[in-house]
């Protein structure tokens, strides 16, 4: 969230769609365009929204395509968000106004509190541990490991001040479950 909290976010693009966009949650706005957003179709009155990588779909590309979901239906958009990647594809289907505005407030108080001290959120090992609610499977996301690859503990900056999982698990599960388990419950694998 490159946001500042009780004041504006600029998201802009430069080739921006025809959905403008603001959205007010308490003292928090963003305002600017979605992007990659298709036109209406008249038939569902729904619109697209696609991300696309051309390799497999990181935890970092579902957290972003579920923040501009969540924007876009907060500000009164009726779209599907689309997340393509080299080997599977997912969407995140419609939600009511309120409730992407309560589910984008968690966002924001995260963000306030990251402004003010280290948070245990790490992407890759959260959404582990929310697909699966087994902190041992979190553990190695979050360690790496020969088959793992590179784990989010191997970061300098996350290693500063986090030495392992097990120092900040209590908040590591509550930050989980409140911020990706909402995004679990809503994504859907296309075939």
């Amino acid at each position: 969230l490159r946001s500042l909290v009780g004041s504006e976010m600029c998201i802009r693009d430069s080739q921006p769609t025809a959905h403008s966009d603001i959205h007010s949650t308490n003292q928090s706005t963003i305002v600017g365009w979605l992007k990659n957003v298709s036109q209406v179709n008249s038939d569902t009155q729904i619109a697209k929204q696609l991300f696309y990588r051309p390799a497999s779909v990181k935890a970092k590309d579902l957290i972003k395509a579920w923040l501009y979901h969540l924007t876009a239906h907060a500000s009164g958009h009726k779209l599907d968000t689309l997340i393509i990647g080299l080997d599977e594809q997912y969407q995140f289907t419609h939600l009511s106004i309120d409730a992407a505005n309560e589910l984008l407030q968690s966002w924001f108080t995260l963000y306030a509190k990251s402004l003010t001290q280290p948070v245990a959120f790490f992407p890759q090992s959260a959404l582990e541990y929310a697909k699966t609610q087994d902190i041992g499977k979190a553990k190695l996301k979050f360690s790496g490991g020969q088959y793992i690859g590179r784990g989010e503990s191997e970061d300098p900056y996350i290693r500063l001040n986090f030495k392992n999982l097990d120092d900040v698990q209590q908040e590591f599960i509550q930050l989980s479950d409140d911020l990706l388990m909402p995004l679990i419950q809503q994504l859907e694998e296309i075939n």
